[in-house]
């Protein structure tokens, strides 16, 4: 696992998604939160995921709490199911 910067994983989130920008409108703002969902530990994406609402709360992300938690919940499922599929099938044993 390799350890990254809060400020490192926005400056990446904004390179890979909005092209080296700002994020200013909630598409962009998705869009971030997909990137940071789909590049933290699994594990950290349970609960309440507070990682992610870190994140959210250093760059002041206006979305509602309850988008946030949807975005990664759905990164999670996504993750989960691929690593389902990659086992052929059978369970991680996470979730």
């Amino acid at each position: 696992m390799n350890l990254v910067s809060p400020n490192e994983m926005f400056k990446a989130s904004k390179e890979m998604m909005l092209g080296g920008k700002d994020p200013v409108t909630y598409y962009d703002w998705v869009n971030i939160i997909n990137f940071w969902a789909a590049n933290l530990h699994k594990d950290l994406l349970k609960g309440e995921m507070p990682a992610l609402m870190l994140l959210c709360k250093m760059y002041e992300c206006p979305l509602e709490k309850s988008q946030i938690l949807s975005i990664g919940s759905q990164q999670y499922e996504r993750r989960i199911q691929s690593e389902n599929f990659r086992n052929g099938g059978k369970d991680s044993g996470v979730g």
